[in-house]
C-alpha cells in the first residue's frame, strides 16, 4: 500500500486533516499484500476518496473566504462627508471618517494642497479628519460650555459634533496641535433648526474649556461656513434670535 501518499495528505492542514479523518479510519482494516491486485484496487479507491475530500475541503475554504468578504462589505458604515451649498454638491477635500449625523452634511472645502503648504507637511504626511455626534451623555463638559456660551450670546443652541483634524503618517495617526491652522469648512443646517432670515454661527470648544465663536462666512441661508481649527475640537451650531 502507498502509505507515504496518505501521510502527505494528513499533513496538508488542519481543515483537510479533519475532513480526511473519516477516510483514513477506513484504512485500518486493509491487509497489505505486496503485488496483490485486490489491495491495489482498494488503494486506488482510497486515493479517489482522498481526492474527493480534497476537492470538498477546497470548496469549503472558498465558501468561508467568500462569506468573510461579504460580511466585511455588509458592516461598512456610511459617511457624511459632503454638503450642498448654493446648489452645488461639495465633497470634503480631506480624507477621513465622517460619522457626524446631527448635521445633514459637512465638508472641508479648502484645497488640500493649500492646507498641506500651510501645515508644512512632508510628502509622507497626510491629513486625517474624524467627525461624530456628541451630546450630554457622551461629552457633558463640552455641552455645558456650549450652553453657557449660547446664553451669553443670546442665541439658541443647535446640534453639536466633534471634529478632529489630525494627520496620518505611514498608517499611524498623530495629533496636531497647530490650533492656529484652520480649514474652511461648510456644514448644512438641519431642517428642524432652520429659520429664514436668521443669522447663524458656530461655537468651538477645545480641550481645557477655551472657546471661540466662529461667524458664518457664506451667503447661503441653508449652510454655515466657518474656519475649523486643526487638532481636536467640539463644535455646535447656534441661531441668533
Amino acid at each position: 500500500m502507498e502509505y507515504y501518499k496518505i501521510r502527505k495528505y494528513i499533513f496538508r492542514g488542519a481543515t483537510k486533516a479533519l475532513l480526511l479523518a473519516g477516510v483514513i479510519s477506513t484504512l485500518s482494516g486493509i491487509k497489505i499484500v505486496a503485488g496483490a491486485t485486490e489491495t491495489v484496487e482498494e488503494n486506488q479507491n482510497v486515493s479517489s476518496e482522498v481526492n474527493s475530500v480534497e476537492t470538498e475541503a477546497e470548496t469549503v475554504t472558498e465558501t468561508v473566504a467568500q462569506n468573510e468578504q461579504e460580511t466585511e462589505e455588509t458592516v461598512k458604515l456610511p459617511e457624511n462627508n459632503q454638503v450642498i451649498s448654493s446648489g452645488v454638491t461639495q465633497v470634503s477635500t480631506l480624507y477621513g471618517h465622517y460619522y457626524a449625523w446631527n448635521i445633514p452634511g459637512i465638508a472641508v472645502i479648502e484645497s488640500e494642497s493649500s492646507l498641506r503648504s500651510e501645515a508644512e507637511f512632508l510628502p509622507i504626511e497626510d491629513f486625517y479628519v474624524t467627525t461624530w455626534d456628541i451630546n450630554e451623555s457622551t461629552a457633558p463638559l463640552a455641552i455645558e460650555s456650549f450652553k453657557a456660551v449660547a446664553d451669553y450670546e443670546q442665541a439658541v443652541l443647535g446640534p453639536a459634533f466633534q471634529m478632529n483634524i489630525n494627520k496620518i503618517v505611514s498608517g499611524r495617526f498623530y495629533s496636531m496641535w497647530q490650533y492656529s491652522l484652520t480649514a474652511l469648512t461648510t456644514v448644512a443646517i438641519p431642517a428642524d433648526f432652520l429659520v429664514a432670515d436668521t443669522d447663524y454661527a458656530v461655537i468651538y470648544v477645545k480641550a481645557g474649556g477655551e472657546y471661540e465663536v466662529l461667524p458664518d462666512l457664506d451667503s447661503d441661508n441653508t449652510t454655515v461656513t466657518f474656519e475649523a481649527h486643526a487638532g481636536d475640537g467640539a463644535y455646535a451650531l447656534v441661531r441668533y434670535n
